[in-house]
């Protein structure tokens, strides 16, 4: 037999690869900057060869495959923005090309620069262009340098009660802690914050004062003293003119301070007391202020009540239903309702006294029939105050009978038994008010309607 022959076709395709990129350093990076990029190259056996490109689509770098081991190439991005690196493996005669992808920032090559002013300081920069001089009139500044531009920050006070104390700032490798000159390499951006002592800060106590007087009379009480301290950091040195007013008429507060110099461990005294006896009848205000008028004043506000000579004046009557059907007026029943009449007084004598016999008249009128009547509501009624002035919560009964309301008219009577002014004010009848046997209406003051009085005034 002849020797015969034939053919197969057969293909051998190369072996898969895969290609990692495990890191990009740095990320983010700015315009220039150079970027390591490391990778691997692995397939499932042997070692695969040749070359691997590493790019965003606008830059890029070439580095060998590295099999199971790790390669790197180095590449400088120009292009701002969010981009992807893309490492492209491109095979050899027994491997197939692999890629992967991994995102990259990419940050412009500049860096801003804030300051901020804390207190009454300043901050100018020294050689570094465009310069920064911000003070604490406006209290922020800005500027933007190239990037790793070093820029000196020099920190002075602009009020001799102030003093650089710290700096502040954002971003890592900020070192600026003890000294008024601050070095910052803007290799990010930074904020940088000033930090200038409180000077001294003067505190009152108490901030409020009030005086009474008669018109012509003397004041009560005839002074007040006032406590000045310092709650800051340092000496606070006072002298008349730093003591102001703001009065509503002629001067007629005085107010002294005991030291000129008010540290932090020994406070001084400011006496307040009153310059003039003439004063129309009325309510006075003024406003004393303590300290440099920069942040380290106290303010005390006064007030002045100014009383007429004669009988006392009452005013601000009002009234508050206690209960319904709660006081015994008659025996047997019906209780009546009980309620409280609130108002206020003033003398310009002072002589307004629980002890006074007689001292409150209640007259009352039922609406619409006209009955009326009146008692002593001295015994049954709460003083708040004193001689001058004060309020009375006067404690009484009525049995409405078919009445829809009564017309209550206060006086009060003083020590020289001046009678007052009548103030009057209308209580409508509560729901569901009993009604007297004979049913009219008809008024009195149960000793177990309301609390016990205060004790007499003297």
């Amino acid at each position: 037999f002849a020797g015969s022959a034939d053919t197969e076709s057969h293909t051998v395709t190369p072996t898969a690869t895969t290609t990692t990129i495990t890191s990009d350093d740095p990320d983010p990076s700015v315009v220039g900057q150079d970027v390591v990029v490391t990778y691997t190259v692995t397939a499932a056996a042997g070692t695969p060869t040749g070359n691997v490109t590493v790019s965003d689509g606008v830059d890029s770098c070439t580095g060998t495959a590295a099999g199971v081991g790790s390669g790197t190439c180095t590449l400088a991005l120009t292009t701002v923005g969010n981009r992807t690196l893309t490492a492209t493996y491109s095979g050899d005669d027994l491997y197939a090309g692999s890629s992967d992808t991994e995102p990259h920032t990419v940050q412009p090559n500049l860096a801003t620069l804030t300051v901020v002013i804390d207190g009454l300081g300043a901050v100018n920069s020294q050689g570094a262009t465009p310069a920064i001089n911000c003070s604490y009139v406006g209290g922020t500044c800005s500027a933007t340098y190239p990037f790793g531009t070093q820029v000196t920050l020099v920190a002075t006070s602009q009020n001799p009660d102030f003093s650089w104390e710290s700096w502040f700032g954002t971003g890592s490798g900020f070192t600026c802690t003890t000294n008024p000159t601050c070095v910052v390499t803007m290799d990010q951006d930074r904020t940088v914050r000033a930090f200038f002592s409180a000077p001294g800060i003067i505190s009152v106590n108490p901030s409020t004062a009030s005086f009474t007087m008669t018109q012509g009379g003397t004041p009560t009480p005839t002074s007040q003293t006032i406590s000045v301290s310092n709650i800051g950091d340092r000496p606070v040195t006072l002298s008349p003119i730093q003591i102001a007013y703001l009065q509503d008429v002629a001067p007629w507060l005085r107010a002294t301070i005991d030291k000129g110099v008010i540290d932090t461990l020994s406070p001084g005294t400011m006496t307040l007391s009153i310059l003039s006896n003439n004063l129309d009848p009325g309510v006075y205000n003024a406003t004393v202020y303590v300290g440099d008028f920069v942040i380290t004043t106290g303010q005390v506000d006064v007030t002045l009540t100014v009383l007429p000579t004669g009988p006392p004046v009452l005013s601000n009557i009002s009234q508050v239903n206690t209960g319904v059907n709660d006081c015994d007026i008659f025996q047997p029943d019906p209780p009546g309702s009980s309620f409280t009449v609130p108002f206020d007084y003033a003398d310009g004598e002072g002589d307004v006294s629980s002890a006074v016999s007689n001292a409150i008249t209640v007259s009352y009128v039922f609406r619409p029939s006209g009955s009326s009547g009146s008692f002593d509501g001295t015994p049954f009624s709460t003083w708040t105050g004193d001689g001058f002035t004060g309020s009375i919560d006067s404690y009484q009964c009525y049995l409405f009978g078919g009445a829809s309301s009564v017309d209550v008219t206060v006086t009060l009577k003083d020590l020289a038994g001046n009678v007052s002014n009548g103030i009057t004010v209308n209580i409508p009848a509560p729901a569901n008010a009993n009604a007297p046997p004979a049913g009219g209406a008809t008024a009195s003051v149960d000793p177990q309607a309301g609390p016990n009085p205060a004790p007499p005034q003297e």
